[in-house]
């Protein structure tokens, strides 16, 4: 399946080791095998449900289609009752994920030889030894019996190969014949999968043709997220729980003084003599037909990932932007700076409000839930003191229970709450990172420069027009409600009101009254010290926030 790019239990990936190769009976290599649950399955998981069956049916019309590509003449009762048995193979993985999945910071690190035993239904010293076919470098000093492998939820990855090894050989070879196929449907696939590389290059070039322009721009979003870490470093020396405890303080600094920052792309995606040596032993032929030469582009994808050529999960063209706990890095990529979002020459409140809350989430993420988790090298380790991790679990405590009262509208118009604790890490980012980008605006030497301003906003303040932007960023379609109920993501309306009303600014910036819908008294205080009295878990704050609930009307 590796050279087809398709992902069924896990996709093609190495990681940073959870501990220092010093620490471990480990030789040379730093990185190795990481399997995981691919995200789209992750995501569509409930789309096998009961309660979403238009997804449900849009997903056996596709493997309907998947299938007869591979067996044309087949038709009728035999291909609906064919297309039955591989909707009820996606739904039985689903229902292993539903049940099994744990926490995202549940990770175990496994020879092949005892991955095998965990898990009796692959021999994974075969499965390493497979994968060695491709790179002469991937197993290093190591026997494929002996390399680590990195498995980020090991129970879920068992349950999944469990439901796979049930199956009927000849059945089985009709799914996977399938998954290639719906990986075959479109010619773009070629070079979004197989050659990133070479469209990233392309990407990148088209958008901004001269190196002036590029480094000009790469450098103007580097100063903004610099801005950014300085302002979540100032705010953790004003908060107290930090700022007074000489161990927490001491990684808490270090990982901001020590975070990586890959800005736009990374060095050399722009320079043609660097992409030439990256595909130098890319062999093709003027005779290879398209099917061909995606399998050999795949082959040479996976080869890549597993000598670490690129970054599989930075793909500049899409919008997006992360932070690497393994690495300590954030991500901000070119195409999340398009026109709409950012330029060198927009006012600093529509840049800070939007795309800088956008940086000073993903910074914040390295002291969410879970990047607490890791250390300023990329390490696994508990850092924060006994006495400060009290105050993180009160603080994120608060956030878990005010958005748990939180509910929302699904499609089929019913009415569901959110899930404070699966949404707990992106909640606190959002607070906070709205925290270090306002912030870092109003520290910003041009934040009150006159500009020319269209009627509508001639009475809007610099403030007021900081969070504006920031609604703005968010105004786009929601995502249909079977994904909604499984993303560690809030709805959009519901991360816009979270942030706003849990920040002090915006009330005095709106001279919202207290205790209205947007400034209630009680609230949570993320990454900074309390100007109220914090929310807490009981039925007269449960009994406001219904009422606040109803009258929302954002």
């Amino acid at each position: 399946m590796v050279n087809y790019g398709v992902k069924t239990i896990t996709k093609l990936k190495k990681q940073r080791l959870p501990e220092k190769p010093s620490e471990w009976k480990l030789k040379n290599n730093k990185k190795t095998l990481f399997i995981e649950t691919p995200d789209e399955v992750l995501l569509s998981r409930l789309s096998y449900g009961p309660n979403f069956l238009q997804y449900g049916n849009a997903k056996k019309a596709a493997l309907r289609e998947g299938y007869v590509y591979f067996n044309p003449t087949i038709e009728g009762v035999e291909l609906n009752r064919t297309t039955l048995q591989l909707f009820d193979i996606d739904t039985r993985l689903a229902k292993v994920i539903n049940k099994t999945q744990e926490p995202t910071s549940v990770i175990r690190l496994l020879e092949a030889n005892e991955a095998s035993k965990l898990m009796p239904e692959i021999d994974w010293s075969a499965f390493v030894k497979t994968l060695s076919l491709y790179s002469n470098d991937f197993l290093g000093n190591y026997t494929p019996q002996a390399l680590p492998i990195l498995f980020n939820t090991p129970e879920t990855t068992a349950g999944m190969i469990r439901v796979l090894a049930q199956i009927p050989a000849s059945l089985l070879l009709k799914y996977l014949q399938t998954k290639v196929a719906l990986s075959l449907t479109k010619c773009e696939f070629l070079t979004l999968n197989a050659l990133p590389l070479v469209k990233q290059h392309l990407y990148i070039t088209d958008t901004y043709p001269t190196a002036s322009d590029r480094m000009n721009f790469k450098n103007s979003v580097t100063e903004m997220v610099d801005n950014i870490i300085n302002s979540v470093r100032d705010m953790g020396e004003q908060t107290s729980w930090i700022k007074n405890d000489a161990q927490t303080y001491a990684v808490f600094t270090d990982k901001l003084n020590k975070m990586k920052k890959s800005v736009c792309y990374n060095d050399g995606l722009d320079d043609p003599n660097w992409l030439d040596a990256k595909y130098s032993d890319f062999d093709v032929s003027s005779d290879d037909d398209f099917y061909k030469l995606y399998y050999k582009a795949h082959q040479y994808s996976a080869k890549s990932i597993l000598e670490e050529k690129y970054d599989s999960e930075s793909d500049v063209t899409q919008w997006f932007a992360f932070y690497d706990q393994w690495a300590n890095q954030i991500s901000i990529l070119i195409a999340t700076l398009g026109s709409q979002t950012y330029s060198p020459n927009y006012v600093p409140a529509t840049v800070y409000g939007g795309i800088g809350f956008l940086i000073g989430h993903e910074v914040i993420h390295a002291f969410d839930t879970l990047g607490i988790n890791w250390n300023s090298e990329g390490y696994l380790k508990n850092w924060i003191s006994k006495k400060s991790k009290k105050s993180f679990d009160s603080m994120t405590q608060c956030v878990i229970d005010e958005y748990s009262e939180f509910t929302y509208n699904g499609e089929n118009g019913k009415v569901y709450n959110l899930d404070g604790v699966q949404t707990s890490g992106e909640n606190v980012a959002d607070i906070a990172g709205l925290r270090a980008a306002y912030n870092a605006f109003m520290n910003h030497p041009d934040r009150s420069k006159p500009f020319p301003r269209p009627p509508k906003l001639r009475s809007i303040t610099d403030e007021q027009l900081f969070f504006l932007a920031f609604g703005r960023f968010f105004c786009m379609p929601e995502a249909p409600t079977h994904q909604e109920l499984v993303d560690v993501h809030s709805p959009n309306k519901i991360r816009v009101l979270g942030a706003l009303r849990n920040f002090e600014p915006f009330r005095k910036a709106f001279n919202c009254p207290v205790n209205s819908k947007y400034a209630p008294k009680k609230h949570c205080d993320v990454y900074a010290e309390s100007d109220a009295q914090s929310m807490t878990s009981n039925v007269a704050v449960f009994t406001a926030m219904s009422i606040f609930l109803v009258l929302f009307d954002f």
